[in-house]
C-alpha cells in the first residue's frame, strides 16, 4: 500500500487527465502533471481492461508494490495517473517492476 501522502486524491485525477502528458506501453498508459513538492499517484484498473474483480486487484496490489519500491529514486515530483490496460496476472512482479521503471524513466521521473 501507498503512504497517504503519495496517494494521489480522486478529485485532482480529471485534472491530470486534462492537462498533463501522457505515455504509453504495452500493459500501462501513464499521465502525469509536473508540480512542486511530494510525488503523488493514482492507480486505474478498468473493469473494461481487467473483467474478474479478483485479477483487477490484484493488478493494483502488484503496481501500488512497484510504485512504492520507487519512491526513494524519484528525481521529479508529479502527480500521476497510471491505467493498467490489461490484466498483468501472467507476469511477475520483477517484469511489472521492469516495465513501470521504464515507463517512468521515459517520462524522467526516475
Amino acid at each position: 500500500m501507498l503512504p497517504p501522502r503519495y496517494r494521489l486524491p480522486t478529485s485532482q485525477i480529471p485534472l491530470v487527465r486534462r492537462q498533463g502528458k501522457r505515455l504509453e506501453s504495452e500493459f500501462f498508459r501513464l499521465q502525469y502533471l509536473t508540480k512542486a513538492g511530494v510525488s503523488r499517484f493514482a492507480i486505474v484498473v478498468p473493469a473494461t481492461a481487467v473483467r474478474l474483480a479478483v485479477h483487477r486487484s490484484r493488478t493494483k496490489r502488484l503496481m501500488r508494490e512497484v510504485l512504492r519500491s520507487y519512491l526513494g529514486n524519484m528525481t521529479n515530483t508529479v502527480d500521476a495517473v497510471i491505467y493498467a490496460k490489461r490484466s498483468l496476472s501472467e507476469l511477475g512482479q520483477s517484469e511489472v517492476a521492469t516495465r513501470i521503471g521504464s515507463l517512468l524513466q521515459q517520462a524522467h521521473i526516475l
